[in-house]
């Protein structure tokens, strides 16, 4: 490492180097949209809980009435 630290990188060097920062930057756009995907799922998931504990509830409290 020492003895290329000085030296001007190589053409090649610079292209993988820059192909290796397009994929990171690939690679954390698409964990944000996986991220983004799950926080949506667990939402929906939250949501569809709270609605099957109400219908449990109203029907468990009709059948009390009666």
């Amino acid at each position: 490492m020492e003895q290329y630290k000085y030296k001007t990188p190589s053409l090649e060097v610079k292209k993988k180097l820059e192909g290796l920062y397009i994929q990171n930057e690939e690679l954390k756009n698409l964990h944000n949209e996986i991220t983004k995907t799950i926080d949506q799922v667990e939402q929906i998931s939250e949501y569809s809980l709270g609605h099957k504990e109400r219908l449990q509830y109203h029907s468990g409290h009709k059948q009390n009435r009666k």
